[in-house]
């Protein structure tokens, strides 16, 4: 498995205006740009600051050899309601803000070509939060480069389930490409 960092290159905009947005490095905190005003819906709550929807946009080329791989991209926090679009397809959706999640890429891409993605992170919707959220793609984006078969990303779990004397318990839960299968290990140690 291989992570790579895809934080640079991108650009952000309000949704609805035209242009190509301000260049920014993720992470970023849109809502910072924003006027604070007394008028805010969120008031207090998100320091009164204005609440917009961002559309966040990044071009970016896929070596042809890329296609021999599974590709993933992970969020590892977008406020909020985010949807992931790759060329013009929707790839993606993630209620909610303060969790990150993956986003399968092989299908929407074009391998040996330019590419385009784009985040749209909603929080117009005022008032959405008791404190201070910030809004966009306020943390790291990364992109996996897995074999076709393989262990998924974060799909080894271990559980102590009791320790007895000389006879521990230990659950071992793994998620191979996205199937689940619980295997129960036991040992003996002797002291």
């Amino acid at each position: 498995m291989r992570k790579i960092a895809f934080n640079d290159g991108w650009t952000c905009r309000h949704a609805g205006d035209s242009g190509k947005g301000k260049p920014v490095t993720i992470p970023h905190d849109a809502m910072l740009d924003e006027k604070q005003t007394q008028e805010s819906l969120g008031g207090i709550n998100i320091g009164w600051f204005e609440g917009f929807d961002y559309v966040y946009e990044k071009e970016f080329s896929v070596p042809q050899e890329y296609e021999d791989f599974r590709l993933v991209f992970e969020f590892e926090g977008v406020y909020r309601n985010a949807e992931v679009y790759l060329n013009g397809k929707r790839a993606g959706f993630r209620p909610y803000g303060y969790t990150n999640f993956y986003v399968e890429a092989n299908e929407f891409l074009h391998f040996g070509m330019k590419n385009q993605i784009q985040v749209i992170a909603r929080n117009a919707d005022q008032p959405n939060s008791r404190w201070y959220s910030g809004a966009g793609i306020y943390r790291p984006v990364s992109l996996y480069m897995l074999p076709k078969k393989h262990i998924g990303i974060n799909g080894v779990k271990i559980s102590t389930v009791s320790i007895r004397w000389c006879t521990p318990e230990v659950w071992l839960w793994n998620c191979l490409d996205h199937f689940f299968s619980g295997i129960f290990i036991r040992y003996q140690t002797s002291v």
